[in-house]
């Protein structure tokens, strides 16, 4: 996309027209109005399958920790679809009642959220770099052993340690404003909350039964897998 927008015409006559949206200015003086229409369609499938993505593993998370009794059971409830059908609702009314916060709340939420996306990013990446071990490696289990996948979680986690200091470093063109930090801090605070709240029930659920609870058929394999490494 920046290279289109970069070829698309001379960048001083564009800069001079101050586009609001340099990439659609460009593919319509290149193409008309059928190569703005074709962008605009690019565009939402886009933003759709980054929202129905989100949507969906949002639903899933609650259900999953509805499973591992974090979160009430209400949310681990299966419909006759088989889809936790209340995490889905749930997920549809936060997402319905948030637009009526405001654009600037939303854009607080936006940035808040932004760390913690980051986080579990980041965490997703380490625990691949761990799982999986070097070519040569004579330890874990053979399918674990790829050096160019343990070398692509490696540089996943150090980019998203590096989204997480542009997004935290003082200075930062990225850096959080005043309202998103309030906004990160009461977060944190609810989660920790629930978390000490929550605990006492967690601790009484051992290591295995926790994995059948979330990973549900899934954690059979996962548990042998383990075992074996």
């Amino acid at each position: 996309m920046l290279l289109a927008t970069a070829v698309a015409q001379p960048w001083p006559q564009m800069v001079a027209d101050e586009p609001a949206w340099g990439t659609a200015d460009g593919l319509e003086t290149l193409f008309g109005p059928i190569g703005l229409l074709l962008l605009a369609v690019a565009v939402v499938m886009g933003v759709s399958t980054g929202l129905n993505g989100f949507y969906v593993s949002a639903s899933r998370l609650l259900f999953a920790m509805g499973r591992a009794r974090v979160l009430p059971p209400f949310f681990a409830k299966i419909n006759d679809a088989g889809a936790p059908g209340r995490a889905v609702w749930f997920a549809a009314a936060l997402c319905l009642i948030a637009p009526l916060f405001g654009r600037e709340a939303l854009l607080w939420v936006v940035d808040m959220t932004s760390v913690g996306v980051t986080v579990a990013y980041t965490y997703t990446c380490l625990a691949a770099y761990r799982l999986w071990r070097w070519s040569g490696s004579d330890q874990g289990d053979p399918s674990t052993r790829s050096t160019g996948r343990k070398v692509l979680s490696g540089l996943g986690a150090l980019t998203g340690l590096l989204f997480l200091g542009l997004l935290l470093i003082p200075g930062s063109p990225a850096q959080l404003g005043t309202p998103s930090w309030i906004a990160l801090g009461v977060w944190v605070l609810l989660g920790v909350i629930f978390y000490v709240m929550r605990l006492p029930a967690s601790r009484q659920i051992d290591d295995e039964e926790m994995r059948h609870l979330v990973l549900g058929e899934h954690a059979e394999t996962t548990w042998t897998t383990d075992a074996a490494r």
